[in-house]
């Protein structure tokens, strides 16, 4: 028994050891490093950096969207300044839409900015010329009335209420009981409203007709411009 005993204890060391395998974790590291001996190029996969990264990009095949699009404000949308000058406003609208062509909510939003302002600024010289044009009449009252009445003035500016009138209704008949109905209300109102007015607030020369008057200028010059 103790032969066979050390037969055997003899048989096992001399049995070579099997060592499990080693992971191959650098694997890639010894390839690189024995392909760099021999001179070979290192070919690692890398990421692309030109890949576009959102909608908004140019080098992407989108169109940028425009950044003011929901501003309600159409000298901010435009980037202008709220003095700035027709010619202003036209190349900014000109350069917005040639920055953003190609996108449809915004050339209409740049578009809808621009017809507001150019509306708003021609809105603003019909009311100044307007005003103007019937203090002349005024003006001009005042100073004929010592001599003659304001009827032809008011005459004038009744006419001129109507056409001002008919260019925004397109209808004569109805321009024409408009502005004489201002014109009525305005003499009526001057009647009632020039009595209560303190005596020394209003020039001794002044009569209750050019008074009256200039209450129906004033009515008429409200009833042309702002009436639709």
């Amino acid at each position: 028994m103790q032969a066979a005993a050390a037969f055997n204890r003899a048989a096992f060391t001399a049995r070579p050891l099997h060592r499990p395998p080693r992971p191959l974790l650098h694997l890639a590291g010894a390839e690189d490093a024995l392909a760099g001996r021999r001179g070979a190029p290192l070919t690692r996969p890398r990421c692309s950096g030109s890949l576009s990264v959102g909608v908004g990009s140019y080098g992407s095949g989108h169109t940028p969207v425009f950044p003011r699009q929901q501003s309600w404000d159409p000298y901010k949308l435009l980037g202008i300044d709220h003095d700035a000058s027709e010619e202003e406003v036209r190349s900014a609208r000109n350069f917005l839409l040639k920055q953003y062509a190609g996108y449809e909510e915004s050339e209409e939003a740049i578009e809808g900015a621009y017809d507001t302002i150019i509306m708003n600024s021609y809105s603003h010289q019909i009311i100044s010329r307007r005003f103007a044009f019937f203090a002349f009449f005024a003006g001009w009252s005042i100073a004929t009335s010592a001599e003659t009445g304001p009827t032809f003035q008011l005459a004038l500016s009744l006419v001129s209420c109507i056409y001002f009138l008919n260019e925004k209704m397109k209808n004569l008949v109805r321009a024409s009981t408009t502005g004489l109905g201002v014109f009525v209300g305005g003499w009526i109102l001057g009647s009632f409203l020039v009595p209560v007015i303190q005596a020394f607030i209003i020039p001794p020369t002044w009569s209750l007709e050019l008074l009256t008057s200039l209450t129906a200028y004033v009515f008429m010059f409200l009833g042309c411009t702002f009436l639709k």
